[in-house]
């Protein structure tokens, strides 16, 4: 597992980006789901509304089309994590890891568990910043 931290000094985290591998294909999702590109999954998720995108740039998302949808995809320990600035800088990040505890849903840190509806992660839960610096503090610990 590779972690690197990137800045040692306080920063606003606002976006979690999640890169996932798709490993049963249309069991997982659809091809044509937003995000997904050949074998992985890309999102966006501003920490504090859950609000999602595809892309961020200058802080605006590029926003997914409007879709009602599900996601139970079975990560382990594949997953890329990175957590982001206003401006999409990274300030820190987790390469081939499990899903963090601060995720939505029961996922024991094999499940990436995710309920989409008008451009939101409507299971996203609110007031997690302690559980997001606990995270960030555990991998920089290990470097």
């Amino acid at each position: 597992m590779k972690v690197i931290v990137q800045k040692s000094t306080p920063h606003d985290a606002k976006y979690l980006m999640v890169n996932v591998p798709v490993r049963y294909e249309e069991e997982d999702m659809p091809k044509d789901f937003p995000g997904r590109e050949g074998q992985y999954w890309t999102g966006i998720i501003n920490i504090e509304t859950g609000e999602w995108g595809r892309y961020l740039s200058g802080g605006e998302f590029t926003h997914v089309p409007e879709i009602k949808a599900s996601m139970f995809m079975k990560v382990a320990d594949e997953g890329n994590y990175q957590l982001l600035d206003k401006d999409g800088e990274i300030i820190a990040e987790a390469l081939e890891e499990y899903v963090p505890n601060f995720m939505p849903g029961d996922h024991h840190g094999d499940y990436l568990i995710l309920e989409f509806d008008n451009g939101k992660v409507t299971n996203w839960r609110t007031g997690i910043e302690a559980e997001v610096q606990a995270w960030v503090d555990k991998f920089a610990e290990r470097s």
